[in-house]
């Protein structure tokens, strides 16, 4: 359970952060940085937490404890603010990859919701691919730290957050779809048992 609460939390901080890079672009890219940080810290101890229990369920779950500690390296740069030693466009250059990471993790992840029978694993490698493409975008243009960058990285950050949402849901009905065959199970063993 709390998994699923810090599925779901992370992703309504992941979408509120977004949505601020996507509509104040120009001050994002200072206190947002910090910010996104603090948020990139906690959602690779979720992710970390999240692989973990999912690897009883979903196969390639592991293949997230890859991005989770990916996640708190880079977040850890940006709360420790150690962007003054590098670079202007290296600070774009590492938002691009998280984001391009976060979406390629996705990608993979659908096919592990697909084989777990979740009905809408489709649209989570839809939007792993949308952040892959963003992400990409944004490397191209890593140079240039400008308003444009902020907002093509706040929506890839909104896409992360509503995948989340997406993950909650299919973790949420997987457990439902196992509960319910192990009870068949159990209540055909119990019919065998008293014949």
């Amino acid at each position: 359970m709390k998994v699923k609460v810090n599925l779901i939390l992370t992703a309504v901080i992941m979408i509120a952060v977004g949505v601020l890079f996507v509509i104040y672009p120009k001050d994002s890219l200072g206190l947002l940085t910090w910010l996104l940080g603090v948020l990139i810290l906690a959602s690779g101890v979720f992710t970390i937490l999240f692989s973990l229990k999912a690897q009883k369920v979903l196969p390639n779950a592991s293949s997230s404890t890859l991005l989770g500690v990916f996640q708190i390296m880079l977040g850890s740069l940006f709360v420790l603010n150690h962007f003054d030693k590098l670079q202007e466009g290296a600070i774009g250059v590492l938002f691009a990859i998280w984001v391009m990471y976060e979406g390629l993790s996705l990608v993979i992840s659908s096919f592990g919701y697909k084989k777990a029978t979740f009905r809408h694993w489709w649209v989570m490698l839809l939007f792993g691919l949308l952040n892959v493409v963003l992400g990409y975008v944004a490397l191209l243009n890593a140079d240039k730290i400008s308003p444009v960058l902020a907002v093509i990285v706040g929506l890839g950050i909104v896409a992360n957050g509503v995948m989340r949402i997406v993950a909650f849901i299919a973790i949420t009905r997987i457990e439902k779809k196992l509960k319910q065959q192990l009870a068949a199970v159990q209540e055909a063993t119990a019919e065998k048992t008293e014949e």
